[in-house]
């Protein structure tokens, strides 16, 4: 008697095997086999339907532009499972998600908008960012992404290894931006603790 789970680990490894090789029709294939479950894994961390679509295309996205290369160091080379992999890859996204919109929040609070009363949707979100924006006008366009990549949540490491530059140089580019930042909002600073 054949067993069915034995069928269905050959058809997943095949499968990753194809995705390695190129194939992202491969990888469709995994993604809606596994899709209720990577949904409810989003959803543990987010409790926002449309933050956990969002967050499970931006990463459907991400993986299949991945190289050939990186896909067959990943999956076969190192043997990293590939089913575990996204769930680690869609926790991340959800965690930046959360730690972003706490962020936003605790600014926009210390600028004295609240948001009693409002959902969280992609309107509110908008004009929450365009808020941030004006609040970071004084700065330099590249001081500008630094601090917003701080005020996000992100560290030292991740903001220095997106531009290329040393923590050091972050670290001094975020000390001078909110120097810039005091300076330009006098009393009316919304940022400290930034």
């Amino acid at each position: 008697m054949v067993n069915p789970g034995n069928n269905t680990e050959v058809h997943i490894r095949t499968k990753v095997l194809s995705f390695c090789q190129g194939d992202n029709d491969a990888f469709v294939v995994l993604f809606k086999l596994w899709q209720t479950e990577l949904y409810f894994h989003v959803y543990y961390f987010i409790k926002n339907e449309q933050e956990v679509e969002d967050i499970l295309a931006d990463c459907f996205e991400k993986i299949v532009i991945t190289s050939v290369e990186y896909r067959t160091k990943k999956f076969i080379s190192e043997g990293v499972d590939f089913k575990s992999f996204l769930k680690k890859v869609l926790k991340n996204r959800a965690l930046d998600v959360i730690k972003t919109n706490s962020n936003r929040l605790r600014i926009l609070e210390k600028w004295g908008f609240s948001q009693v009363g409002i959902s969280e949707n992609a309107a509110f979100i908008e004009e929450q960012d365009v808020i941030i924006s004006r609040l970071l006008r004084p700065l330099e366009p590249k001081e500008r992404e630094i601090f917003s990549l701080h005020m996000q949540g992100f560290n030292l490491d991740e903001i220095s290894s997106r531009f290329l530059v040393s923590k050091k140089t972050v670290s001094n580019i975020i000390a001078i931006s909110k120097r810039k930042l005091r300076e330009f909002w006098g009393d009316s600073y919304p940022l400290a603790g930034s």
